[in-house]
């Protein structure tokens, strides 16, 4: 089910400068680039059993877009996997007691 557009997420989006845009600094662009990657939210209802196993499919289609020479999708996605592991989805009310295999590898591929 779509929701519509309030003005409040229009005015976000009308403020949100668009990497792709060549009128802009490469400071700009890159600064865009990362506002995209940081842009996550953590719903309580989600395990963290189920952030995990998506971390792990996010670093690797990271690794694809690398190897490809797709760079900003990389960093995108780089940058959303260091957002979601690092900064949000330790303050999950269950994260704490999650111990899966996929926890032990990320937190490897984070110190890497």
């Amino acid at each position: 089910m779509e929701q519509p557009f309030t003005m409040n997420s229009l005015k976000k989006l009308a403020a949100m400068p668009d990497h792709t845009d060549v009128s802009l600094s490469p400071e700009e662009r890159v600064r865009a680039l990362s506002k995209l990657g940081c842009n996550i939210t953590v719903n309580e209802d989600i395990t963290p059993r189920r952030y995990f196993r998506s971390g792990v499919e996010m670093e690797r289609m990271a690794s694809v877009y690398l190897e490809e020479g797709n760079l900003e999708n990389a960093f995108v996605l780089y940058n959303k996997f260091i957002t979601l592991f690092v900064e949000k989805l330790p303050s999950h009310r269950d994260y704490q007691q999650c111990a899966v295999p996929e926890k032990q590898d990320i937190m490897k591929k984070l110190k890497e």
